[in-house]
């Protein structure tokens, strides 16, 4: 009788918690994707425009990170963002200039600070050293864009 898991077992280092933050962490990253590609379609201001660049290159980054994790776990990662996600997109693919800046800078700031709280549950909460780690090193990354976004909030002003 052979005790080895099998081929599609989740090592036994990984809870639900690691499982949950890595689907919801793949999810964020490809909305953040999507969303990024819409601002620098459709901001008005440069710095927005900018800061969606910013989200695509960073969040493609984190994503590809997390799918060599996922594939070493033998977790499966969502590969398109969340259905509320897409319904977000595409609300917003008919918004541009300055009403696209005041729907997608303030919902960044919520993001951000949403997920950065869903990073450091992963930390408390979370079992496997890999999937503590990537969540270690996504946290300055995600701390730098709150930063970003809560300047870009300030300077936008009254919407």
């Amino acid at each position: 009788v052979s005790t080895s898991p099998s081929a599609n077992a989740v090592p036994p280092t990984v809870n639900q918690q690691d499982i949950t933050y890595l689907t919801v962490a793949a999810q964020s990253n490809l909305a953040e994707i999507a969303l990024g590609k819409l601002a620098r379609r459709q901001a008005d201001r440069p710095a927005v425009r900018r800061f969606g660049r910013e989200m695509v290159q960073d969040h493609k980054q984190q994503y590809a990170s997390l799918q060599a994790l996922a594939a070493t776990l033998q977790v499966t990662l969502p590969t398109r963002p969340s259905r509320e996600q897409r319904r977000v997109a595409r609300a917003w693919s008919g918004v541009d200039g300055r009403a696209f800046d005041c729907a997608y800078v303030p919902f960044q700031w919520g993001s951000h600070e949403l997920t950065i709280a869903r990073t450091e549950m992963e930390l408390a909460e979370g079992s496997d050293p890999q999937v503590r780690a990537a969540a270690q090193a996504s946290l300055p990354v995600l701390q730098k864009h709150l930063e970003h976004v809560t300047r870009l909030l300030h300077r936008l002003g009254r919407c």
